[in-house]
C-alpha cells in the first residue's frame, strides 16, 4: 500500500484582500470585474521569500516530524524558477537542510504536475523496496504582475510538502494522466525580454481557452474518470467526495454541471481564503477535508486536476482508517 502519509503547509502571514491587490488597481473595468467575481476573498503574499524559500520551509517542517530522513526528494517545479540552469530541487534541499539523497524536479504540466510526480514516486517505491519514504515539495509564489492570471484565477503564495510512504493516511488506488501538445503555448510568460517585475502571464487565444479547451476538458475527464473507476472495480456511486484544483467559483460550477458531480465544500473554502496554489491544491483540499471531519476514514475521493498547457489527471484516493 502506497500513498500520502502526512502534509505540511506553510503560509506567509501577510494576507491581502483580493480587491486590494496593487496590480488589480491597474486593470480596466472589465478585467477588474472578472477578478472580483472569482470567489477569491484573499491570498497570502510572500513579500521577500521565493518559491524555493517557501518549499524549503515546508520541507524542513515536515522532515522535523519524521523519525528518520527520507530516501528520496522530489520537487514539483515552481511556475517561475529562481534561476535558469541551476537545480531548483537541490536548492530546496540545501535550504531545508536535508541529507543528500536522490533528488530531482517534476513539472512542465501546470497543476497536473502533482499527478506525474506521484506516479513517478509510486513507481520508484514499487520497484525498489528499500525506498520507504519520499518527500515531495512545492513553492507556490507569484510576482505581483503574474499573480493575476486572466482569464483563470488569482495565484496565492504557499510552501507545501508531503510524505509518500507505505503506511499512508491517504492511499493511491488508481490514477491516469493525459496531455495534448496542441495547447503547449496557450499560456506563456515572456521572461527573456522583460525584467521579473514586468513578467505577466498571457493567454494567446481567449476563445480557445474558454470554449475549445473547456469542451475537451469535459470529454477528457469523463473518459479518465471512467478508466480510473473501472481499474479500481468501483462505480461513481462509490465515490464519496470530488476535489479539484481551486481556480474560481465559475470553474467549479462548470465542472459540476459538465461532469454531473458535486465539488467538495472544502475546495470553495480554500479558494476563498488562499486563491489558487498551483499543483498542490488538490492534496491540500483532501487533508484539510480530513482535518475538518468533512472527509472520513474509509471515504473514497476522486481528485481531478487539469492545466491549460494542456494536461488532465484523475486520481482515486482512499482515506485509510487510523
Amino acid at each position: 500500500m502506497i500513498g500520502i502519509e502526512k502534509v505540511v503547509a506553510v503560509f506567509p502571514p501577510n494576507a491581502v484582500a483580493a480587491t486590494q491587490l496593487p496590480v488589480l488597481q491597474t486593470l480596466g473595468r472589465e478585467q477588474r470585474t472578472f477578478f472580483e467575481t472569482l470567489g477569491i476573498e484573499s491570498v497570502r503574499v510572500a513579500d521577500d521569500a521565493s518559491a524555493s524559500d517557501l518549499a524549503a520551509a515546508a520541507t524542513k517542517k515536515l522532515v522535523s516530524t519524521m523519525a528518520e530522513p527520507p530516501d528520496m526528494f522530489i520537487l514539483i517545479a515552481p511556475r517561475l524558477p529562481e534561476a535558469l540552469v541551476a537545480s531548483e530541487a537541490l536548492r530546496v534541499m540545501a535550504r531545508a537542510g536535508l541529507e543528500p539523497v536522490p533528488a530531482f524536479s517534476v513539472g512542465d504540466l501546470g497543476c497536473a504536475s502533482v499527478a506525474a510526480a506521484l506516479a513517478i514516486g509510486e513507481a520508484f517505491m514499487t520497484s525498489n523496496p528499500r525506498i520507504r519514504k519520499i518527500v515531495f515539495a512545492h513553492g507556490s509564489h507569484a510576482t505581483e504582475r503574474s499573480r493575476l492570471r486572466f482569464p483563470v484565477t488569482i495565484h496565492g503564495d504557499c510552501g507545501f510538502a508531503f510524505l509518500m510512504s507505505r503506511t499512508p493516511r491517504v492511499k493511491i488506488v488508481a490514477s491516469r494522466l493525459e496531455t495534448n501538445p496542441e495547447y503547449a503555448d496557450l499560456f506563456r510568460i515572456d521572461f527573456a525580454t522583460k525584467p521579473a517585475s514586468e513578467w505577466e502571464e498571457e493567454c494567446t487565444d481567449l476563445q480557445t481557452y474558454s470554449f475549445k479547451l473547456a469542451v475537451e476538458s469535459r470529454n477528457r475527464f469523463l473518459r479518465l474518470n471512467e478508466e480510473v473507476l473501472t481499474s479500481a472495480a468501483v462505480g461513481m456511486e462509490s465515490v464519496d467526495h470530488v476535489v479539484m484544483q481551486n481556480l474560481s467559483d465559475a470553474a467549479f460550477a462548470f465542472y459540476e454541471q459538465a461532469l454531473d458531480i458535486n465539488v467538495a465544500p472544502v475546495c470553495r473554502r480554500n479558494l476563498r481564503s488562499y486563491g489558487h496554489l498551483g499543483p498542490v491544491d488538490v492534496i491540500l483540499n483532501v487533508f484539510v477535508g480530513i482535518a475538518s471531519a468533512e472527509i472520513h476514514s474509509g471515504d473514497r475521493v476522486l481528485a481531478l486536476n487539469n492545466a491549460p498547457v494542456a494536461a488532465w489527471s484523475s486520481m482515486l484516493l482512499e482515506v485509510v482508517p487510523e
